[in-house]
């Protein structure tokens, strides 16, 4: 099965890298904190919480927690608040989706009696992540239509270039490419031209997995060659492996299997250099079945598919071991061993059968979401009725105060002309 892979998320949930710099004042801060109390032992605790997420995630999430504590015995909202949404963020990154929304909707019912729009739209749209990831679609996209709103209001183009982003992979999760593929072009829209390159490539790739999935293969290979510029310039290893995958599935596709071995080998050295065990395995089940089911190298080809369902087992990642079932079962039918190829047919047949009824499910939630959309529609078709019709009833008041002054002025031009008269 070829497969394209989605990229990160756009501007995900504010995750901290942590610097020499940050070393310093995290040591400096555990001095302060040993000596602070009240609203200010609170501040230091959400500070050292938020320096922590990505170095010392547990110490972090401890952090945030006793921020929690210590701010609901000062009575202090904001501090809270701000411990609300790291907690969020440690619950995000250890995949607890319902802690994690109900600490980002702790956090914001305090923002939201606030006038601090960044802090509403920016929680509105990790939330939107949260309930995403959460297979939430629906909910999802309630929240990141709500931080779209906001954050066109502020007319910051990057963030609203993130929001439309982060739509757009909702409505690939959704398999809505159509819909996803509007959503990227207007994120595209917003983010070209602007600072953070980066975002940008993310989005251009996100655009070629679209056009991939589309068959708009021509279209696909333009948006990955612009992203690859940028993600070269920018030494991005994450995107640069993503992106080397892509085209390796683009270039089998394509039939180009030279091509597809040289980008795969590129994305799996890079995958190594990560310890990213997932990209690792596919990696090694695309090029096993490149070299087994394209190329005729059984052997070899199979060697890098045992690998790749070794590691996909141990990572609980059931699509890609389902892929290496498949493809390994061809291999052996090609080699007319059709006994392990009926064993490992019935294994795929039956992890199939599981991935369909998830699917089934997904569908499910998709009608859900599509549901939600069309009312969102209809509410919206409504307002510019209500607004149409507020515009006519305007126009119809400016139309009869134009003809009752019209008609005071003949009635006011008349009774002097009747009183000249008199006189003459």
């Amino acid at each position: 099965m070829i497969r394209s892979l989605l990229v990160a998320l756009c501007f995900t949930l504010s995750f901290n890298l942590l610097t020499a710099g940050d070393k310093e004042v995290i040591d400096s801060l555990h001095l302060v904190l040993n000596n602070s109390t009240g609203i200010n032992r609170v501040n230091v605790l959400n500070r050292l919480s938020e320096l922590k997420i990505d170095s010392d995630l547990e110490q972090a999430g401890h952090l945030a927690q006793v921020a929690v504590d210590v701010a609901n015995e000062e009575d202090y909202p904001e501090g809270k608040a701000i411990a609300y949404k790291n907690l969020a963020i440690f619950f995000a990154k250890k995949n607890n989706g319902d802690s994690s929304t109900f600490a980002y909707l702790s956090a914001l019912n305090y923002y939201e009696s606030t006038n601090k729009l960044n802090e509403i739209a920016s929680i509105y749209n990790s939330l939107g992540i949260t309930l995403m990831n959460a297979g939430r679609y629906s909910e999802s996209l309630d929240y990141l239509v709500k931080g779209l709103v906001l954050r066109q209001q502020l007319g910051n183009n990057i963030k609203i270039g993130g929001s439309y982003c982060n739509m757009g992979i909702v409505m690939e999760y959704l398999h809505e490419p159509k819909q996803a593929l509007g959503y990227y072009l207007k994120s595209y829209e917003y983010l070209k031209g602007g600072e953070n390159q980066r975002y940008l490539s993310n989005v251009l790739m996100n655009i070629g997995v679209v056009n991939f999935t589309l068959g708009n293969y021509r279209k696909s290979n333009e948006f990955y060659s612009e992203a690859l510029v940028i993600q070269i310039q920018n030494d991005d290893r994450y995107g640069l492996m993503n992106l080397y995958m892509n085209l390796g599935n683009l270039s089998m596709k394509t039939k180009d299997l030279s091509a597809a071995i040289v980008y795969h080998n590129m994305s799996l050295t890079i995958a190594k250099e990560l310890g990213d065990r997932k990209s690792i395995s596919g990696t090694y089940i695309n090029l096993g079945d490149v070299y087994s089911n394209k190329m005729g190298m059984h052997e070899k080809g199979l060697e890098y598919l045992e690998k790749g369902l070794k590691i996909a087992k141990t990572v609980h990642n059931k699509e890609w071991e389902n892929t290496a079932y498949r493809a390994i079962a061809e291999t052996h039918y090609i080699t007319k061993n059709f006994e392990k190829a009926y064993l490992l047919e019935k294994q795929y047949a039956t992890l199939n059968d599981s991935l369909v009824k998830a699917n089934a499910k997904l569908q499910i939630v998709k009608s859900k979401a599509v549901l939600q959309m069309q009312r969102d529609k209809l509410q919206e078709n409504y307002k510019k009725l209500a607004e149409s019709d507020k515009g006519q009833v305007t126009a119809d008041n400016r139309l009869l105060i134009v003809v009752g002054c019209s008609g005071f002025l003949i009635l006011v031009l008349l009774v002097l002309y009747l009183k000249e008269k008199r006189h003459l």
